[in-house]
């Protein structure tokens, strides 16, 4: 991943991997993705130089299920971009 810079109040965060559950209905490819966008918890990679230091790169933060907005980055991974606000909790 290459990002070197985002908005001075955004926090850049790579979802964490999906795990579809191995039940007796197999998800659809459509349904996985729908999934994994609504996930609201993930590793921070980048933060914006006006946030305030309670979060740092490597943290995994959980924020508001609407509040991130996908970005792709290039081969086919994208990484959601979400306002310091919006982010709920540090784990």
């Amino acid at each position: 991943m290459n990002l070197k810079s985002c908005n001075p109040h955004f926090v850049a965060i790579e979802a964490f991997p999906f795990e579809e559950d191995k039940g007796v209905l197999k998800m659809t490819e459509e349904t996985v993705e729908r999934q994994q966008r609504k996930q609201n918890r993930g590793k921070v990679i980048l933060i914006g130089k006006d946030c305030d230091g309670w979060i740092q790169p490597g943290d995994t933060v959980s924020f508001y299920k609407n509040a991130a907005t996908p970005v792709p980055v290039g081969n086919g991974e994208e990484v959601f971009l979400v306002h310091e606000d919006h982010i709920l909790v540090k784990f």
